[in-house]
C-alpha cells in the first residue's frame, strides 16, 4: 500500500512546536546569596545546553567497540540589554561578574581569592540558571537548570556614533551539569485560560513567570 503523503500526524490537534522566541531565562542564587538573581525580563539571547559524550574503545582480536564515558556540557552564551532600572535588576549581573573579577578591586587583587574552595556558598562566585520554553499561552514545555553556572568571558560590546542600536553585555557561561524537566507531560493540555497555567500528564502545574520563591513552576 502507498504511504500517505500528506503532513501527517505532525498537523494534528495536540501537536505544539517549541518555537524559538518562546523562552525565558533567569540567573538565581548569584555568589551563593538565594535573595540575589537576574530577572529574566532583559535577557536578549541564548541558547539551550550542548552536551558532548566521550568514548572509550574496548578492542579484542580483529574486533572492536565503543561505549559512552563522560559527558562534557558546553559553554553557551547569554546576552542582556544593558540598561539601568529603577530596582537595581541588573546590577547582580555585575556582582556576579565581580564574584569572579572584581572591577572595583582597591588592592588591585581582583580576582576572587576564594574561588577553589568556595563555588556555591556566600561569597562565592556560581549561579544556578534556569531556561523555560513556552507555548503560545505562557505556559511551561520544558525547562533545563544549569548548575554552577559562572561567566567565563565577558563582552560590555562595542560602541559606535554610526548606529542607534541598543548596547548590550555578552557573557559566555561555564556550568558544571544541566538538568531537564519536562512540564508538558505526555499528555499535555494547553488551555488559555485565566491565570496562564494548566497541568500536563506528568503531574506538573506550571506558571509563567517564576513564582516569588524564584523557581519555574514550583519544580527544582
Amino acid at each position: 500500500m502507498a504511504y500517505n503523503m500528506g503532513i501527517g500526524k505532525i498537523a494534528e490537534r495536540n501537536v505544539t512546536f517549541k518555537r524559538k522566541f518562546r523562552w525565558v531565562f533567569r540567573v538565581e542564587n548569584i555568589n551563593g546569596n538565594p535573595g540575589q538573581f537576574i530577572p529574566e525580563h532583559y535577557v536578549k539571547s541564548t541558547g539551550r545546553p550542548n552536551v558532548d559524550f566521550g568514548e572509550t574503545k574496548v578492542s579484542f582480536l580483529h574486533g572492536e567497540m565503543t561505549m559512552p564515558n563522560r559527558a562534557t556540557f558546553q559553554d553557551i552564551t547569554l546576552a542582556y540589554h544593558d540598561i539601568v532600572d529603577n530596582d537595581d535588576s541588573m546590577l547582580q549581573l555585575y556582582n556576579w561578574i565581580g564574584g569572579v573579577y572584581d572591577f572595583l578591586s582597591p588592592t588591585g587583587t581582583a580576582v576572587n581569592p576564594r574561588m577553589s574552595s568556595n563555588a556555591t556558598g556566600p561569597g562565592g562566585y556560581t549561579a544556578t540558571g534556569k531556561l523555560g520554553m513556552l507555548d503560545g499561552c505562557g505556559n511551561g514545555l520544558e525547562q533545563f537548570t544549569l548548575f554552577m553556572c559562572w561567566p567565563k568571558s565577558v563582552n560590555f560590546g562595542e560602541l559606535s556614533y554610526e548606529t542607534t542600536e541598543a548596547s548590550e553585555v555578552s557573557l559566555s557561561l561555564k556550568y558544571q551539569f544541566a538538568k531537564r524537566i519536562n512540564l508538558a507531560g505526555n499528555q499535555p493540555t494547553f488551555t488559555c485560560a485565566a491565570g496562564r497555567s494548566t497541568s500536563g500528564g506528568s503531574g506538573f502545574t506550571y506558571n509563567f513567570p517564576w513564582s516569588p520563591a524564584g523557581s519555574i513552576g514550583g519544580a527544582t
